[in-house]
C-alpha cells in the first residue's frame, strides 16, 4: 500500500489549519494592541477631553443608562432585583447597537449567549479590580476580561467607529439622496457604548433618552417613535397634566419585568426635537 498520498494529505490539512490559526492569532493580537493603547489613554489626565472630542459623549446622564449596577458590586448586591433589570436593558441595548456589526455576527455564530457571558465577565473584572479602579464609566476601558474573544468584542463596543452625531448627519444625507448603507458598511459603522451609559444611580428620563435606549426599554421601534413624537408635543404645549398623561400612555408598554422604580417619566418644557 502506497501511504505517500495519505501523508501528503495530512501535511496539507495541517498546513491549512496552521495558517488559519496564525491569521486568527494575528487578528486578535492587533485588536489587543489597540486595546492597550485605549487603556493607556484612559489613564491619561486628558482622557475626558479626548473622549468628548472623539465620541462626543453627552454628559447629560438623564439621557443614558446606568451601568453602576453592573460595575459596582456593593450597589448590585444592595438591590438584586433592580440590578437584574438594568442588566437586561444593557444586553438588549448592546444587541440593538451592534447586531449588524462584523464582530457581533462573528461572536454570535460561535456563542449565542455571548452577551450574557460578557456582562458576567465585566462584573467579575470590576469586582476583582483594585479599589477605585472604576470611578466613572470611561474607566470600563481599564477592565480586562478573561476570554480574549469577548475582550475583542468589548474593545470594539467601547471604541466605536463613528460618533452618533456624525451617524445622524450621514443618515439625513442618505435620506435626501435616496440611498442607504450597504450590509458591508453596516458591519463597520457603530457608535461607542460609552455614548449611551453612565456611572451614577440615576435612571433614564424617557423624555430625553435616545431612540436606541427607548427601543431596548420598550422592545418596539414604533413605540420608541411614538414616544419621541409625543415628548416633542408635550414640550411645546406643556401643562401640569402632561407628565401624568405621558406616563399613563407609555408606562404600560414597557418591557415585561421592568418596574416603575427605574423609569422616569418626568416632563419638562425643554425642547426635545434634538433628542432622537
Amino acid at each position: 500500500m502506497n501511504i505517500l498520498p495519505i501523508i501528503l494529505a495530512l501535511i496539507l490539512i495541517l498546513s491549512v489549519t496552521t495558517i488559519e490559526r496564525l491569521e486568527r492569532f494575528k487578528s486578535q493580537t492587533l485588536v489587543q494592541e489597540e486595546y492597550k493603547r485605549l487603556l493607556k489613554d484612559s489613564e491619561s489626565k486628558e482622557f475626558n477631553k479626548r473622549q468628548d472630542s472623539l465620541y462626543l459623549i453627552p454628559r447629560n446622564i438623564h439621557r443614558q443608562l446606568s451601568f453602576r449596577y453592573i460595575l459596582n458590586k456593593e450597589q448590585r448586591e444592595k438591590d438584586e432585583n433592580v440590578s437584574k433589570q438594568y442588566r437586561q436593558i444593557a444586553i438588549d441595548l448592546m444587541k440593538i447597537l451592534y447586531e449588524e456589526t462584523f464582530f457581533y455576527k462573528e461572536m454570535e455564530n460561535k456563542n449565542s449567549k455571548f452577551l450574557e457571558e460578557m456582562i458576567d465577565q465585566i462584573q467579575e473584572a470590576a469586582d476583582e479590580a483594585p479599589k477605585d479602579t472604576v470611578k466613572r464609566v470611561e474607566d470600563m476601558a481599564r477592565l480586562k476580561l478573561k476570554d480574549p474573544e469577548l475582550q475583542d468584542v468589548y474593545y470594539h463596543m467601547l471604541k466605536g467607529s463613528v460618533t452618533r452625531p456624525q451617524l445622524k448627519l450621514d443618515e439625513e444625507k442618505r435620506q435626501k439622496e435616496g440611498t442607504s448603507l450597504t450590509a458591508e458598511q453596516k458591519e463597520k459603522t457603530y457608535v461607542s457604548l460609552l455614548t449611551y451609559i453612565h456611572y451614577s444611580n440615576a435612571g433614564p428620563e424617557i423624555q430625553l433618552a435616545p431612540r436606541e435606549l427607548l427601543e431596548a426599554i420598550f422592545e418596539n421601534p414604533q413605540i420608541a417613535e411614538d414616544i419621541i413624537v409625543k415628548r416633542i408635543e408635550l414640550a411645546k404645549d406643556y401643562d401640569s397634566k402632561g407628565e401624568e398623561n405621558f406616563k399613563n400612555e407609555f408606562n404600560p408598554k414597557r418591557k415585561t419585568g421592568l418596574s416603575d422604580q427605574i423609569l422616569n417619566f418626568k416632563v419638562s418644557k425643554t425642547d426635545k426635537s434634538k433628542y432622537d
